[in-house]
């Protein structure tokens, strides 16, 4: 049986007695002595983790057989492996093991590690970060924990690396893709020196016309490498030209760089997004279904569409907005639309189920006016034909707003912005609307 134990969960207080084991036999030594034990070192193994090997722990040790450790060096290692993160709890115990001790670790795996993403380190590959940083970082396979020592680990690490390559920039990190409130994945971004981007390049790309593709590439070419802003505007944008022109299945793989220039402060990176644009489809059948508040004659001249027509999923989205704003004139002011896409691949078309809920009634709660003084914001409230408890109609205010900008001055009329407050208990829409420069997004 173990002769001692300890245990370390979100800072711990140790104590322990260490026996010290020469030939066999043990050597007490009084407390008030004030001596520190030591012992070589016999064995050593880990229990308890199911993510990494036990090969993998014992190196993060840095424990060496045959080496001479005391109390204060098994705090220290338990300590260090707790502090990365990887682990939700770590604790330790020690016997008498012939000339010496063996000593045994415990540990918890921490519930989630998040991936790590290295978002502009343009002058490497993937793998030759992934390879450097596990030789350098202890317990590193490609993921993290979002707190703890290791991922600071993980960006002095990347520090170096470029300080390596004669390369200037700071390292930052910070956990993203935030899903369901948590984040999804942590990202390592180079600060410092410029990274411009050259040239755009789209493989497989054939049906984008020239001054299109033009437009969208002049948005990044000649600016910062910044993968937030590739990703949500420039990839998000091709998505949405191919879907208005009916290639509603076309997939955009993630962007890669290739470096072409390194000189000095500056470098220059080709950007490549490959594309598999897949078949053009056109619109089949359109079914409506839920509706009861308004008919599906209503409904079609609303969407605007034809069987037959290139399925244009840019009209089918402001058709479905024009849907809703006819029921919000009613008083439905939840009504959603539910898309249930059948794809015929043999006839290239799609024909949709558009399901709508068309939810409670609401009617007008309070309006509130913001921007003017107390007096002319009181008017202006009671100018509103839209009285509370009247059936709400959120087509009303832009008709409102046209009919009071007269008794405005100028600075009011620039910028307005209508706020919607939605009361579902009271099934209520209490309006604010803000007038003037602060209005302005």
């Amino acid at each position: 049986m173990f002769k001692n134990s300890n245990r370390l969960r979100r800072g711990p207080r140790f104590g322990c007695l260490f026996l010290a084991v020469l030939s066999g036999q043990l050597l007490h030594v009084p407390r008030s002595s004030g001596a520190q034990f030591s012992a070589k070192l016999m064995e050593v193994r880990v229990v308890g983790s199911e993510r990494f090997s036990q090969a993998e722990i014992l190196a993060a040790t840095k424990l060496k057989l045959g080496s001479t450790v005391s109390p204060s060096d098994l705090k220290a290692v338990a300590s260090k492996l707790g502090g990365l993160g990887v682990f939700s709890s770590v604790g330790y115990r020690y016997k008498p093991l012939g000339p010496g001790v063996a000593v045994e670790f415990k540990v918890v795996d921490a519930e989630r590690l998040l991936p790590c993403r290295f978002a502009n380190f343009v002058w490497f590959t993937q793998d030759e970060l992934i390879v450097a940083l596990r030789s350098r970082v202890s317990l590193f396979n490609g993921q993290a924990a979002p707190g703890g020592n290791q991922a600071e680990g993980i960006r002095a690490a990347l520090e170096a690396l470029l300080k390596e390559r004669g390369i200037s920039g700071h390292v930052t990190f910070e956990a993203t893709g935030v899903r369901d409130g948590k984040p999804t994945e942590l990202a390592f971004m180079v600060e410092g020196g410029p990274i411009i981007v050259r040239e755009v390049e789209l493989s497989g790309m054939t049906q984008i016309d020239r001054e299109t593709l033009g437009r969208m590439t002049g948005a990044v070419v000649g600016g910062t490498y910044d993968p937030g802003l590739v990703n949500t505007f420039f990839v998000a944008n091709l998505k949405l030209e191919y879907g208005d022109k009916g290639y509603l299945k076309t997939l955009i793989g993630p962007p890669s760089t290739e470096l072409i220039k390194h000189e000095g402060p500056e470098t220059w990176v080709r950007l490549t997004i490959p594309v598999k644009e897949g078949p053009q489809y056109h619109w089949g059948e359109i079914q409506w279904t839920g509706n009861k508040a308004l008919t599906e004659t209503d409904l079609v001249k609303q969407l605007g569409l034809k069987p037959g027509d290139v399925a244009n999923q840019g009209l089918l989205e402001k058709g479905l907005l024009a849907v809703a704003n006819l029921y919000a004139g009613r008083g439905y002011a939840r009504e959603q639309t539910k898309q249930l896409p059948t794809f015929n691949d043999d006839q290239r078309t799609v024909s949709y189920e558009l399901r709508v809920d068309e939810g409670a009634v609401y009617r007008m709660g309070k309006l509130t006016i913001t921007g003017p003084d107390e007096s002319t914001a009181a008017r202006l409230e009671e100018a509103s034909h839209l009285k509370p408890g009247q059936l709400y109609d959120r087509s009303y205010w832009p008709a409102y707003l046209r009919s009071t900008a007269g008794s405005l001055p100028p600075a009011l009329r620039q910028t307005s912005a209508i706020k919607e407050d939605i009361d579902d208990t009271a099934k209520t829409v209490n309006v604010t609307i803000s007038l003037g420069p602060q209005a302005a997004p």
